[in-house]
């Protein structure tokens, strides 16, 4: 079923709000579903960045975002499109507005950063800000809503889950990138840039991203500096400006996830109120980045000095690790399509002690080829080979909760791929094995041209065969 997701962006509100809602919006698109973004307050180029990714975007006719005449009519867009969620994205969506939906099929979902609203009437409530599980999240109406709390649900876009992040040692930063966001409308930027020119008596090359709704372009070009100043309009691939730069100054919002899961040093200034928890856990005991402060009072120039000429010195790398995932988005997608599971590329080593387990229970030993016990130094070499074979695909399955529930496999023969499922047992019957396989096969079908898959089972096992069954799939033989 589809879901509707009501988020603005342009002047005081920026862009965040529908670029995290994009990463959102694609996590449930891969899952096999339909996303819908609709805004009343929404720059072209924005919107067209959505749908340039596949996602639909919608324009509201209520020009007063938040308002009970907007909260009518996102309530009667969601059930025209029969929406089985409402995602609500921004701090003009108070108590009124969710309880609108409260009488409606359809289950709602609200993103917070900083404690907008006292009360929620919320089916489901989203707040990445590392340390948010730690902090108190209101009252709420209604009875047991599902509660995605911290760093662990951090939503990053497809772009930068395309390839795997390689560890990057932190130096003598020469290439610094900057990032206020996409609006900054105070120019914040040009505040940054005068505090590299104090702080910096060595030539910098400066990489400026300005985003679609920033209002002083003119300004920016018209800066004068000792340092290499390049200006970067409505950048389209992030991944590759993070990849350039040896450092980067952001703004203390969505984008210090992405500079975090890239292993890049940062400094962050806060422009915003809502940023203050980012950057408190980011920049206080856990010194995982330098804090510059609001930019009409930046600190002093002596740490950033120093952050520019070793990084670690200042900052903690060990801190940064593990953070960011990349996974947050398909953790709050499992939930909006009801699955509530989700799978990823198993690790030799920290996985190993649960597959062994697993592969050992004696009903999937019943199952499979071979019904002996496998030794712990067998396992691992299986392990390590599929594991590092092109010719494979192994897969954890976990819940929501990040509990492992099973093991995934797809083995290539030719142009055909072979499907191994096993499951926990406390994990078996409860709809997980037809999730998992559908993951996984489009998973497959997303990273090489697929013809055929295929499963082997024994007669005797009649669950794997009526789930392959469910799924689609033909019996051939009975050999």
């Amino acid at each position: 079923m589809p879901i509707l997701i009501r988020a603005d962006a342009g002047g005081e509100i920026g862009t965040g709000h529908i670029m995290r809602m994009i990463a959102l919006a694609q996590a449930y698109q891969r899952r096999g579903g339909r996303a819908i973004i609709a805004s009343s307050s929404c720059p072209e180029a924005v919107a067209q960045r959505a749908t340039a990714l596949g996602i639909e975007h919608q324009s509201l006719s209520s020009n007063r975002p938040g308002s009970p005449e907007d909260a009518a009519e996102t309530l009667m867009l969601a059930k025209k499109l029969e929406a089985s969620w409402v995602v609500l994205d921004g701090y003009h969506f108070p108590l009124p507005y969710q309880q609108i939906f409260k009488d409606d099929p359809c289950k709602l979902l609200c993103t917070d950063d900083h404690g907008y609203s006292d009360k929620w009437c919320c089916d489901a409530l989203l707040n990445q800000n590392l340390d948010s599980n730690l902090a108190p999240h209101g009252e709420h109406e209604l009875e047991n809503p599902q509660l995605l709390l911290g760093s662990s649900f951090s939503l990053l876009r497809e772009e930068f889950l395309a390839q795997p992040i390689a560890p990057r040692p932190w130096t003598l930063m020469k290439k610094i990138l900057i990032s206020m966001g996409g609006a900054d409308p105070h120019n914040a930027t040009k505040a940054v840039l005068d505090l590299l020119d104090q702080a910096s008596a060595e030539p910098l090359t400066i990489r400026v991203l300005a985003g679609a709704a920033n209002p002083h372009l003119a300004k920016l070009r018209a800066h004068l500096s000792d340092h290499t100043i390049e200006i970067v309009v409505n950048a389209q691939d992030m991944p590759t400006q993070l990849s350039w730069a040896d450092g980067i100054i952001s703004a203390g919002g969505s984008t210090c996830w992405e500079w975090l899961h890239a292993d890049l040093p940062g400094a962050i200034v806060t422009i915003a109120d809502n940023q203050v928890p980012i950057v408190q856990a980011l920049t206080g005991t856990r010194k995982a980045a330098l804090a510059l402060g609001w930019p009409d009072h930046f600190s002093s120039t002596t740490n950033l000095s120093a952050w520019l000429a070793n990084p670690a010195s200042v900052i903690k790398k060990s801190a940064t690790e593990g953070i960011i995932d990349g996974r947050g988005a398909d953790r709050v997608a499992c939930l909006l399509d009801g699955s509530l599971c989700l799978i990823r590329h198993t690790d030799p080593v920290t996985d190993l002690q649960f597959t062994f387990d697993l592969v050992n229970q004696p009903s999937v030993r019943g199952a499979g080829y071979s019904t002996g016990a496998i030794t712990r130094d067998t396992h691992f070499a299986w392990l390590a080979r599929h594991c590092n074979s092109p010719e494979s695909h192994l897969f954890v399955a976990e819940t929501l909760e990040g509990q492992s529930i099973g093991l995934l496999r797809f083995h290539r023969y030719e142009s055909a791929w072979e499907i191994g499922i096993a499951l926990t047992p406390e994990s078996r019957g409860r709809g997980f094995g037809e999730h998992i396989v559908n993951l996984g096969m489009r998973e497959l079908a997303s990273r090489h041209q697929i013809s055929q898959f295929f499963a082997t089972i024994k007669p005797a096992n009649s669950a794997s065969k009526n789930l392959f069954k469910r799924l689609g799939f033909e019996h051939q033989s009975t050999e």
